[in-house]
């Protein structure tokens, strides 16, 4: 086979690799600390879920306070922000990491 047959049969071989290939797809992602007294936990897990966030790694504290990692996409992450700060009344924390 010569340089033209090679390069057509490398080619092809490429496209059929690339059509077949999954395709994942990454959305950048923001993560924080919030803390909050027991009267606004509710708010805060149906905020997150609203704008797709999720929650983990739950901390109660001995005074009824909880404090939560929220994660959701880079771009709903002053939304998210802005709708905790709104539903808490302002009483939200958010912690350094």
């Amino acid at each position: 086979m010569g340089a033209g047959g090679l390069i057509r049969a490398y080619g092809a071989a490429a496209r059929q690799v690339l059509r077949e290939a999954p395709v994942d797809v990454l959305v950048p992602k923001t993560t924080f600390q919030v803390s909050v007294m027991s009267e606004n936990v509710g708010a805060i897990y149906d905020v997150s879920s609203k704008v797709g966030g999720s929650t983990s790694g739950e901390v109660y504290g001995a005074d009824g306070s909880l404090t939560v990692r929220i994660t959701c996409n880079l771009d709903d992450g002053e939304r998210l922000r802005t709708n905790l700060i709104d539903a808490t009344r302002g009483s939200v924390q958010f912690l350094d990491d």
